[in-house]
C-alpha cells in the first residue's frame, strides 16, 4: 500500500554505507532521488548534530522544488 509519503534513505560515509546506497538504487530504483547524504565530514546520521542535519534537510527540500519545476537537480554540499 502506498502511504504517498517521500523516503529519505541516509547511509554512512564510508565504503560499506556507499556500498549499500549504490546496490539500493540499482535494486530499488524508484528511491533514486530519495537518499539522502550525510554532510561531511560526519560519518553517521546518528553522530551528526541535529542542527546540520536539519539545515541539510531543508537545503535537500528546496533543492527538490526547483528539479520538480524542471531544473537541474544540483548536488548536495
Amino acid at each position: 500500500m502506498a502511504l504517498d509519503k517521500e523516503v529519505l534513505i541516509a547511509m554512512d560515509n564510508d565504503g560499506p554505507g556507499r556500498a549499500a546506497t549504490e546496490k539500493l538504487r540499482r535494486d530499488l530504483p524508484c528511491f533514486r532521488h530519495n537518499f539522502f547524504p550525510i554532510p561531511l565530514p560526519h560519518k553517521d546520521f546518528g553522530e551528526t548534530p541535529a542542527s546540520i542535519l536539519r539545515e541539510a534537510v531543508h537545503h535537500l527540500q528546496s533543492q527538490t522544488d526547483i528539479a520538480s519545476r524542471g531544473q537541474a537537480y544540483p548536488a548536495l554540499g
